[in-house]
């Protein structure tokens, strides 16, 4: 403290540093944790001569006490990385067969010719052919780099994030291709990608259905990614210094990218370790970018891609938490720099009820804790939730309303960006509306709150310029239709035929599954307000990544 009076009685080698001493006895505890020769407290040391042996002793203290933060940094440093050593663990899970394919049937719509087929199931284009040994399975995709690469960048990305569309400043999706070249990583995982949709294009076109093909070639490509992350982690773990920001980045992007990956294919158990994984590592890149501006250190790829995946991170991070109770972590805390979040770029929904959504997450987790100690005030429940439902409302007559006379099938392209988001925020609307008044009251879905809600975010999906869009619509689409009453939810399920209707594993469809169940243990139990998305799942045996 500034202007504080030290103790005129210290120990003699506090004084000669002209630090403050505890004036523990015998010896003072600083000189203790700096390995010092305390002095005591008696008479004047013969060293204490004012003169060359003062002197003397003084630069032998500094030496030592240099000496014992140095080491004392390094101890640190290790102990920290040996932390990082366990978060980063949940990264290395190799996954088996069984995380890779979803648990759960095609649906019953599916033809039976399809599920019982006997006939030989072709391997993924482009991927390793029968035989090929897995050390060499890296190069057999280095020969295709050029056609998987491409394939992703205009086939796979826009299919997976169907609403971003990337600035003029920001290189347009060069970005990508920067990065996907810079990290092996992420490079491998999209060539994985690329070849497991270009198969299912092939399936598809062939009236094969999406599982006509060998889901062992798949798991092959993938377990490539994983291998190159842990090559990856190793060089960075092994290392005595610490990362760089970029390389921070990259492993970021690289373990977003991979939860992208589960998503996408429906994996109901990997995505939740690397969600684990990479919200360990988002808080140290946050301080970071704190401390050392981005455009100091980064280039520009690094400086969008962690916009980019910083928002995906975040994105996942408020789904799970509201669909399987999962506590939230950063980058959804309001210590995480906001200017690097931007859900409409990404998902198409303004920022403002994402983040009402991750208010109610947190009321949600309020209500467990109180309710679990007996110490719930019902009134103070629905005073929090109508301060969310106030801030809904005031921002709701700031969206466009999509015009009724426009095309139904319009083409995204043809379409304003700024009308199709305007769309889909007010799909994520009326599902956060459904999803607060669930937490507040119960899943009651005859609820006149809850009902209204859902009405009008089955007008909103009626809206939407392209019905296909609903594909990347899940977690609305699975909320409100899960409390959807009896009367409504072949609404539901006529609109999840926008998905593939030959597959119960993808987009819209994954969510029918859980709407349906949730709807069969509804009628099984009508009145005890507990049955909704999550109870759904627990009937399953599995929990998905609604994205």
């Amino acid at each position: 403290m500034a202007g504080e009076i030290r103790s005129t009685t210290g120990c003699w080698t506090c004084k000669l540093r002209k630090k403050k001493c505890p004036e523990e006895k015998p010896n003072c505890a600083v000189c203790n944790s700096l390995r010092l020769d305390c002095g005591g407290y008696g008479p004047r040391p013969r060293w204490m001569d004012g003169g060359a042996k003062e002197k003397e002793k003084l630069a032998r203290i500094r030496e030592t006490v240099k000496d014992v933060s140095s080491q004392k940094k390094r101890a640190a440093m290790n102990s920290k990385r040996q932390h990082r050593h366990a978060e980063e663990a949940a990264i290395l899970a190799n996954p088996s067969l069984g995380d890779v394919v979803p648990p759960y049937p095609l649906r019953a719509t599916t033809s039976p010719s399809l599920r019982e087929s006997s006939s030989p199931k072709p391997l993924l284009i482009d991927g390793p052919p029968p035989g090929l040994r897995p050390e060499n399975t890296a190069a057999y995709i280095a020969q295709n780099e050029s056609v998987l690469l491409m394939h992703y960048l205009d086939y796979v990305f826009p299919c997976q994030f169907r609403f971003y569309q990337p600035s003029l400043e920001d290189g347009g999706r060069g970005w990508l291709l920067s990065l996907l070249m810079l990290a092996k990583p992420l490079y491998y995982a999209a060539c994985s990608l690329a070849a497991y949709h270009r198969q299912l294009k092939y399936c598809l076109q062939g009236g094969m259905g999406k599982g006509c093909f060998q889901i062992e070639a798949l798991q092959t490509q993938y377990g490539v990614a994983i291998t190159e992350l842990r090559r990856y982690l190793e060089v960075l773990i092994t290392s005595n210094r610490e990362r760089t920001l970029t390389e921070e980045v990259e492993l970021l992007c690289s373990v977003v990218f991979l939860i992208s990956i589960e998503g996408f294919i429906s994996s109901t158990e990997t995505w939740q370790l690397h969600i684990s994984a990479a919200l360990s590592i988002f808080p140290d890149i946050n301080k970071r970018i704190r401390d050392v501006e981005l455009r100091k250190e980064g280039t520009l790829p690094h400086r969008v891609a962690l916009s980019f995946f910083s928002t995906l991170l975040a994105w996942y991070s408020i789904t799970s938490s509201a669909t399987i109770g999962w506590e939230l972590s950063a980058p959804c805390s309001h210590e995480i720099d906001i200017d690097f979040i931007h859900f409409d770029k990404v998902i198409g929904c303004e920022n403002w009820v994402m983040f009402a959504i991750k208010d109610t997450i947190l009321l949600a987790q309020w209500k467990s804790n109180l309710k679990a100690v007996g110490q719930l005030s019902v009134r103070e429940l629905a005073s929090r939730g109508n301060e969310i439902e106030a801030r809904l409302n005031k921002e709701l007559d700031k969206i466009q309303i999509p015009d009724p006379n426009s095309p139904f099938h319009m083409s995204l392209l043809e379409v304003d960006h700024s009308s199709v988001n305007s769309s889909v925020t007010r799909v994520y609307y009326f599902a956060a509306f459904v999803y607060l008044h669930v937490i507040i009251s119960g899943a009651f879905p005859n609820l006149p709150e809850i009902r209204h809600a859902v009405a009008q975010s089955m007008e909103s999906f009626k809206a939407l310029p392209d019905p296909q869009l609903v594909n990347n619509l899940i977690w609305p689409f699975c909320i409100s239709g899960c409390m959807a009453v009896e009367e409504d939810e072949n609404f539901f399920k006529e609109f999840s035929l926008f998905g593939n209707p030959n597959d119960g594993k993808f987009g819209a469809s994954k969510a029918r599954v859980v709407m349906e169940e949730c709807w069969r243990l509804r009628k099984l139990d009508p009145d005890s307000g507990k049955v909704d998305w999550r109870a759904a799942m627990d009937s399953l045996g599995f929990e998905i990544l609604l994205v």
